[in-house]
């Protein structure tokens, strides 16, 4: 919904204006669209929204203005992209704290500037489409893997050698994404760096979903905030490719603490370090993760792996988990949707990405 009423004086050509309404649709991903400013309001209106989320802590000003991208769509209006959580108020201002919609809406309201939901600024409209996947000469791949949430590549390490072949990678932090290109030069598959700003239907077709989304809400070193933090709703926009393009199966990773969170436990044996033993009572967040995937059409499961053990051979000692499409490597060639919703969590089960065809 508006949070606006559209003002008399903007205007846009009507292909256009058609074109930006029509990216606007229920997919389940994190909120996205981008404001329609005329260009004498841009630089106030700007101002405003950083404000407005970084000085009420509802992000941080640095964000705002990594996703406070720019585009000139007329010589007198701008489309200014805005982060979720504006994009959130926007959609929906009821369900947003109230400081923080009376904020947004204040600094909206000033500019006189219609909101866009759903636009997404990796689009053709910009000049920003994803590349096509190049051909690659040889015998065909066993199979297709996207990688989410790259991280420097820890999937698409264990996957190539089963012959897997990787068709886009996306990730955002610029360290790990400098790291993951000087291992694996880009080879023809398209890459990416914020997951949300890409539109599903322009992903090359794949086999298998792979993601390791941020960990650090849920984490016990960090913020523990859990879903209200916004990283922490970042496993949307997994629901969201899952749910326009269903892939075979899917692999995703994070920390024990998700499944901890809001109301869970982990057994005597967790507390003193035996991972081996591992066994853990899921919390109401990761029921609530777990729910939304298995709507996709799946039939998910987790599992705990201990990081120090011959499954995974690393020099920390904390457990970590895979969530997966129940399956393993023969979803690949026989699909592991499902018409029901079965899910089921099993606490010491060592199993990792280099071991999905186990």
């Amino acid at each position: 919904m508006r949070c606006m009423p559209e003002p008399a004086t903007t205007s846009l050509d009507a292909a256009l204006d058609a074109a930006l309404r029509s990216r606007r649709s229920d997919h389940g991903g994190v909120p996205v669209g981008a404001l329609l400013v005329p260009k004498r309001k841009l630089t106030s209106c700007r101002a405003a929204l950083e404000a407005a989320v970084g000085d009420l802590r509802h992000g941080t000003r640095s964000d705002v203005r990594h996703a406070l991208v720019v585009d000139r769509v007329t010589p007198d209006m701008f489309l200014l992209h805005v982060p979720a959580t504006v994009a959130g108020v926007l959609d929906d201002p009821a369900a947003a704290p109230a400081e923080l919609a009376a904020a947004v809406a204040s600094a909206v309201g000033a500019s006189g500037a219609v909101f866009y939901s759903g636009v997404r600024r990796c689009d053709a409209l910009f000049g920003r489409a994803l590349p096509p996947l190049a051909p690659r000469p040889g015998p065909p791949e066993a199979f297709t893997f996207a990688e989410v949430f790259a991280g420097i590549g820890g999937f698409r390490l264990g996957l190539e050698p089963l012959g897997g072949r990787c068709v886009f990678a996306a990730e955002l932090d610029r360290a790990a994404s400098r790291a993951y290109g000087a291992h694996w030069p880009a080879g023809g598959e398209p890459r990416a760096g914020d997951i949300s700003s890409v539109h599903a239907a322009d992903l090359p077709a794949f086999d298998l979903l792979t993601a390791g989304f941020p960990c650090q809400p849920f984490s016990d070193r960090g913020s523990k905030a859990g879903l209200l933090d916004l990283r922490g709703q970042l496993y949307r926009e997994l629901v969201r490719l899952l749910s326009a393009r269903q892939p075979a199966a899917f692999l995703f990773e994070n920390v024990a603490g998700l499944v901890t969170m809001d109301g869970g436990a982990r057994s005597a044996s967790v507390a003193r370090k035996a991972y081996t033993d591992a066994a853990f009572t899921p919390g109401r967040t990761f029921a609530r993760i777990v729910e939304e995937l298995s709507q996709c059409g799946y039939a998910v499961a987790g599992r705990s792996v201990p990081r120090r053990s011959s499954a995974a051979s690393v020099p920390q000692r904390r457990p970590y988990l895979p969530s997966r499409c129940r399956g393993g490597w023969s979803a690949l060639r026989s699909g592991c949707r499902s018409s029901g919703s079965a899910s089921t969590w099993s606490g010491s089960d060592a199993t990792s990405a280099s071991r999905c065809g186990g």
